[in-house]
C-alpha cells in the first residue's frame, strides 16, 4: 500500500474495465442469439406455409450457417410453394 491508502497496481479506472466486460458480455449474447434465430429461421417460415419439406429446409437453415450460400437458398427455398400445391393457399 502507498501513503494514500491504495494498493499498488490498482487503477482508478476498474469501473470501465467492468463496463467494458459488460459490454463484451451482452455483445456475445446478442451475437449468439442472433445465430441461433438465423439458424432456425427458414425452418419456421417453411413449417408456418406449411411445406412439405419443412424439415428439410430447417436442415439447410442450420447448414447454412456454416456453408453460407445454403442459408439464402433455405430461405427462398421456403417461400415457394411446390409444383402440384398451387391451389393452396397459406
Amino acid at each position: 500500500m502507498d501513503a494514500n491508502g491504495l494498493t499498488i497496481g490498482q487503477s482508478s479506472f476498474d469501473w470501465l474495465w467492468w463496463l467494458c466486460m459488460a459490454i463484451v458480455v451482452r455483445l456475445f449474447i446478442t451475437v449468439t442469439f442472433l445465430i441461433f434465430w438465423l439458424g432456425k429461421l427458414p425452418g419456421e417460415m417453411g413449417r408456418a406455409r406449411g411445406h412439405p419439406q419443412a424439415s428439410a429446409i430447417s436442415s439447410a437453415g442450420w447448414l447454412g450457417l456454416i456453408f453460407l450460400p445454403l442459408w439464402p437458398i433455405a430461405a427462398v427455398w421456403a417461400n415457394f410453394v411446390p409444383a402440384g400445391r398451387a391451389g393452396i393457399s397459406s
